[in-house]
């Protein structure tokens, strides 16, 4: 099964579809696209937009495009059947608060309920802790690892 990218709300569509989504520049799916690229190209290998999207689920709280924490621990229930048994990578304290997760950010993974976790920094522009490239870097590789077990999982399930 595909890793899970798990995020608050998209405030320029509230269509599940562009949750996470590598566009406009500037959004949190499309940092989190260019952090995944940047680690990609240190390997050599070239991610798409494309690629991106069809190696990752991509999963907000909220389909809205304001963020309500109080709407987003209501609509938890609805959520977390999506990510059982899954690699979920959570974006931010909010989003983690929701969840029920209370760890420090992370990016090693922990069991939760169903499913098994890691809590990086929401990627929004805002967070301060993305100014350092030793994070930036690691949250990188983090995605580049897990793309490239979903590409392996999904030749895999192809060949069976």
């Amino acid at each position: 099964m595909k890793p899970v990218l798990l995020g608050m709300n998209n405030p320029h569509s509230a269509s599940p579809v562009h949750a996470l989504y590598p566009t406009p520049i500037g959004a949190t799916g499309h940092r989190i696209f260019e952090m995944l690229r940047e680690a990609a190209r240190r390997s050599n290998v070239k991610v798409t937009s494309i690629g991106y999207i069809e190696a990752f689920d991509r999963i907000n709280l909220l389909n809205a495009v304001r963020w309500d924490p109080k709407e987003a621990k209501e609509n938890v229930h609805n959520v977390l059947p999506l990510l059982k048994n899954r690699k979920v990578v959570v974006l931010g304290r909010k989003t983690a608060f929701a969840v029920g997760i209370k760890r420090a950010f992370n990016t090693h993974f922990f069991d939760h309920i169903d499913f098994k976790y890691c809590l990086i920094p929401h990627p929004s522009g805002l967070c301060r802790e993305y100014n350092d490239p030793a994070v930036v870097r690691r949250i990188g590789d983090l995605l580049f690892d897990l793309y490239i077990e979903s590409r392996n999982s999904n030749v895999s399930e192809d060949q069976e």
